[in-house]
């Protein structure tokens, strides 16, 4: 054989030697020599006529592997040549540990070789899980979306927020609120913007009470009767003034 595949444990047979000898009746000892072309003799061996490896090869790392075996026949003759000997891709490893194939990772476009191939601090496994793109930097999933449960149709649930859709870019669509820019990092506290009320923070221990920089003062959201958020108006409390206000 002239290949072998990757990430194969050692040791095993990687192909068999023969030698043409016009005294046919001659036999034939192989050995590994010292030489050009010898860079690689060490992740080998001999067995009689088998050529075994001594190592577990990674395509990345090297791509190819030269060895050069001499071959002495009965009457003492020798000749010695070089063989180079590919390394197979193996497109089923994943060599990074991040759950996601060589295969899957060829075709987001990710590194195989990186968890998180953009460097945006979200992992590859997870953007693909979640559908925001992990080859670019600028798609990046919201802090909520991290810890949320991926449903059908791009709709994710974090039990304490309810149902929404994430854009990818700080932007959100949730279920009732509609859309609201997000800033923040935690899971379980963040910074929202809405057109209506502006900047506002929650955090899971206190919503659906949000705090609202314009009015400086606690906004109660109405949750409606089935808990997921009054729409259609939004109904919002607003504690500063001590009434009821809808929105949009």
């Amino acid at each position: 054989n002239s290949s072998l595949t990757e990430n194969l444990a050692a040791p095993y047979v990687v192909g068999s030697l023969s030698a043409k000898d016009p005294e046919t009746a001659d036999t034939h000892t192989f050995a590994l020599v010292d030489g050009t072309g010898s860079d690689d003799n060490a992740n080998f061996s001999i067995n009689g006529s088998s050529l075994i490896s001594a190592a577990t090869f990674d395509y990345e790392s090297q791509a190819s592997h030269a060895v050069r075996i001499q071959v002495t026949d009965s009457a003492g003759n020798t000749f010695a040549n070089t063989f180079t000997l590919a390394i197979l891709d193996d497109s089923t490893e994943d060599a990074d540990n991040d759950g996601l194939s060589e295969a899957q990772e060829d075709a987001l476009g990710t590194s195989d070789s990186s968890v998180d191939s953009d460097n945006d601090s979200v992992g590859d496994a997870l953007e693909n899980t979640l559908g925001s793109n992990p080859a670019d930097a600028s798609s990046v999933p919201s802090a909520p979306s991290q810890s949320a449960t991926v449903l059908s149709d791009g709709w994710l649930w974090l039990s304490w927020l309810g149902l929404f859709h994430d854009n990818f870019d700080g932007w959100v669509y949730h279920l009732r609120l509609g859309w609201v820019y997000l800033q923040g990092s935690s899971t379980d506290s963040l910074l929202l913007w809405d057109p209506e009320w502006g900047w506002m923070w929650t955090s899971s221990a206190v919503y659906p009470s949000l705090y609202g920089y314009e009015q400086a003062g606690w906004l109660y959201y109405y949750p409606g009767t089935d808990g997921l958020g009054s729409s259609n108006p939004r109904w919002f409390w607003d504690h500063s003034v001590s009434q009821w206000k809808s929105s949009p």
